[in-house]
C-alpha cells in the first residue's frame, strides 16, 4: 500500500515498466518528498518526476533479470542521473553500494544505451526462441546451440561485430538462404529475409531482386 511509505527514507525506488512510472509517483504521500525518488528505466527521462517530487533521477542497471535467475550484480554497470547534486550524490552512494561499475550518464544518452540493450538482449532472445522452435520442429534440443553461442559470445569480446559475423547472408550464399526459407513458416520467413537483406546491406552484397529476398 503506497499510502502507507514512511516518510523517513532516503531513497525511494520505483522499478515498475516504463508506462507505470509516473502514475506510481503520482500515488506516493506528499511528506515522501524529502527523499530521492529514482527509477529503473533506461528510456524514461527523469524529468517524469518533476513537479512531483523536489529530489530525483535514475538508477538504471544495464543488465537483464528474469525471476528466480542469479546475477552477479557487481557486474552490473549502473548509469545514474540527478536533478540535483544532492541527488546525484545520494544515488551515485547507493549504486556504488551494489556495483563498482558507475557512470554519469543523462537521458538521452541512456536512451541510445538501452536501445543497443534491445538488439543485443531482447531482439537476441527472441531470435533464439525462434531458433528453438525451429530445432523442435525437427525434434532437436535447443542444447545442441549452447557451444554455438557461447563461442559467439566470446569471439566478440576478441574482435568487433561487424568482424565477427559469419553465417549464408555474410557470404551472399543465395542457394542456401533459398533452401532454408523453403522450411520456414510466414513469420519466421519474413524475419530471415529481414536479417538477411540487412547483412548483405551492410556488408555491400548485391541483392537480386528476382530471388524476392
Amino acid at each position: 500500500d503506497i499510502s502507507k511509505l514512511s516518510s523517513n527514507i532516503d531513497i525511494y525506488v520505483i522499478s515498475v515498466k516504463d508506462d507505470a512510472i509516473k502514475n506510481i509517483a503520482f500515488k506516493m504521500p506528499k511528506d515522501c518528498r524529502n527523499g530521492v525518488w529514482v527509477h529503473t528505466s533506461g528510456s524514461v527521462s527523469m524529468d517524469v518526476f518533476r513537479n512531483i517530487a523536489d529530489n530525483y533521477g535514475v538508477l538504471y542497471p544495464l543488465q537483464t533479470f528474469s525471476r528466480d535467475v542469479y546475477v552477479n550484480v557487481g557486474d552490473v554497470p549502473f548509469f545514474i542521473e540527478g536533478n540535483n547534486d544532492k541527488s546525484l550524490e545520494k544515488i551515485k552512494e547507493v549504486a556504488l553500494s551494489v556495483s563498482p561499475i558507475v557512470r554519469c550518464s543523462d537521458s538521452d544518452s541512456r536512451k541510445r544505451i538501452h536501445a543497443s540493450a534491445v538488439f543485443a538482449c531482447n531482439f537476441v532472445n527472441h531470435m533464439w526462441s525462434i531458433a528453438d522452435e525451429v530445432l523442435k520442429d525437427g525434434d532437436f534440443s535447443f542444447d545442441l546451440l549452447l557451444p554455438l553461442l557461447k563461442e559467439t559470445l566470446a569471439k566478440v569480446s576478441k574482435v568487433s561485430p561487424f568482424d565477427a559475423q559469419t553465417g549464408p547472408a555474410r557470404r551472399g550464399d543465395i542457394d542456401t538462404i533459398t533452401r532454408h526459407l523453403a522450411l520456414l513458416d510466414d513469420d519466421k520467413k519474413e524475419i530471415y529475409k529481414l536479417l538477411s537483406r540487412s547483412i548483405m546491406k551492410q556488408y555491400n552484397i548485391s541483392i537480386d531482386e528476382s530471388n524476392k529476398l
